[in-house]
């Protein structure tokens, strides 16, 4: 939800949810967990609702084939799964957290395992929060994956 209201397209990397998940986490709740505990978390947010799809749902590039010849930019050049968050999460989202700062291990995460190209609108919502350890490093891996829009 964070990623999305900061910027990030709507093909959030399986490993950004991977590395950020724990962040928002107390310590009870890790050491509770189970090994498979991401596995079972996305299948969970992943069942249809009252008819509407899942909170969270992976988005299947191959469906694109039949619709169109390329898939959207959205999907163009993730490595591995993608998944989706639900317009009425987002919209959820920007609204109750418009305030908040995400934990610290979300821009870690961000700045290793973001979509290259969302690099620096999150550096820019970093800095924009005065985290510029965290701007800086987002933008620096932006700037190593062959984007320079730097802020001046």
């Amino acid at each position: 939800m964070d990623a999305r209201r900061l910027g990030h397209r709507n093909a959030l990397p399986l490993a950004l949810l991977e590395a950020a998940a724990p962040a928002y986490l107390t310590d009870a709740q890790w050491d509770q967990l189970g090994e498979d505990w991401l596995e079972q978390a996305l299948a969970y947010t992943a069942r249809p609702c009252k008819g509407a799809r899942g909170p969270v749902t992976r988005i299947r590039p191959g469906r694109f084939r039949h619709r169109t010849a390329r898939p959207p930019a959205a999907v163009e050049g993730a490595e591995g799964p993608v998944y989706r968050l639900a317009d009425y999460l987002e919209q959820h989202g920007r609204r109750h957290r418009a305030g908040q700062i995400p934990p610290p291990g979300f821009w870690t995460a961000a700045a290793a395992r973001a979509h290259p190209a969302d690099l620096y609108v999150l550096g820019d919502a970093a800095w924009d929060r005065g985290l510029y350890r965290d701007a800086t490093q987002l933008l620096k891996t932006c700037e190593s994956a062959g984007h320079t829009r730097w802020r001046v």
